[in-house]
């Protein structure tokens, strides 16, 4: 055998085995459970920002590298992710696994490195978690999600949720409100007064949806006087304005729960040159048919507050 035959049935082998043997460090993988070089892929953070418990208490750990594999038919888990998602804003998804209880959930995205890991959460066969979508996002991606009894039990299978972003402002401050039930939910802006920065300007809601002066606007509205659409967000921006320099008021009202029990809901806060915030809370009420002035006033990550509580505040 001459040395140029030698060496094309070497690399033709060398092929064969990189592309069909599906094997690293001698364990052999299904085709869909293949592991791979981590450093050529884009990291979960340019899809997903951050994640944490429904309740807002625990934060979701990033985890450097190829995200585990799952080989067990359970935990098994039922996924509820309703609603519209928005680049720029928070989902909330439901993870019921029936008959099993769980307190670790595992977050990757198919086509990306790295992932996020929850521990700690109340054993239970019910918890909902929340993820947040930078503004840069691609347009499409699959996000799967998997559970496990404790933090170091085999994990179960992963549950594919097809993520497509509806457009919606962006800008330099976006603020977005999204929950997961049909119900009736309000966003409420209150920008900084233009002389003095105080946050006691022109207050942006479903009922005047545009500040002339700085374009602040909003623009997505859901499910108004329950008139259910199932897009469960709201979106305000100033996307194409200029929006003023000092303190503004985020509220939220239930205006009306459309029979709902209970309503958990994520705020998110986009201001450019500052880390995006997240703030949870829940309603358990029939709702007030708020106007301007309405809504609950939040800490953040602690649920609630009544009215005339710490208000949500942010600076741009």
């Amino acid at each position: 055998m001459n040395l140029t035959r030698a060496i094309i049935l070497c690399l033709a082998a060398s092929m064969s085995v990189t592309c069909a043997g599906g094997s690293t460090g001698g364990a052999e993988y299904p085709a869909n459970e293949q592991a791979f070089d981590a450093g050529a892929l884009p990291s979960i953070t340019q899809y997903i920002s951050s994640a944490k418990s429904g309740d807002g208490t625990i934060q979701a750990q990033l985890i450097s590298g190829a995200p585990p594999i799952s080989r067990n038919p359970a935990p098994a888990l039922t996924v509820a992710a309703g609603g519209f998602t928005i680049p720029g804003g928070s989902k909330i998804v439901g993870l019921n696994a029936g008959a099993n209880t769980y307190s670790r959930v595992l977050l990757k995205v198919n086509a990306a490195t790295d992932y996020y890991e929850l521990t700690g959460l109340p054993a239970a066969s019910y918890n909902t978690i929340v993820f947040t979508i930078p503004q840069t996002a691609p347009a499409s991606f699959t996000a799967s999600l998997a559970v496990s009894v404790g933090p170091t039990d085999p994990i179960g299978p992963y549950v594919p949720i097809g993520v497509s972003l509806t457009p919606v402002g962006l800008g330099d401050v976006q603020v977005s409100l999204a929950w997961d039930v049909p119900s009736d939910l309000d966003l409420h802006l209150v920008e900084p007064d233009s002389v003095t920065g105080a946050a006691s300007g022109f207050e942006i809601y479903y009922g005047q949806t545009v500040d002339t002066s700085t374009q602040g606007k909003l623009d997505l509205d859901s499910n108004a006087a329950c008139n259910i659409d199932n897009k469960n967000n709201e979106n305000i921006t100033f996307q194409g304005g200029t929006p003023l320099r000092g303190n503004y008021i985020v509220r939220v009202d239930n205006w009306k729960a459309c029979s709902q029990t209970r309503i958990n809901y994520v705020v998110t806060v986009n201001v450019k040159g500052q880390s995006t915030q997240t703030f949870v809370g829940v309603f358990t009420d029939p709702g007030d048919v708020g106007g301007r002035g309405s809504g609950t006033t939040m800490v953040p990550d602690g649920g609630v507050l009544p009215d005339g509580g710490v208000p949500l505040t942010f600076t741009y």
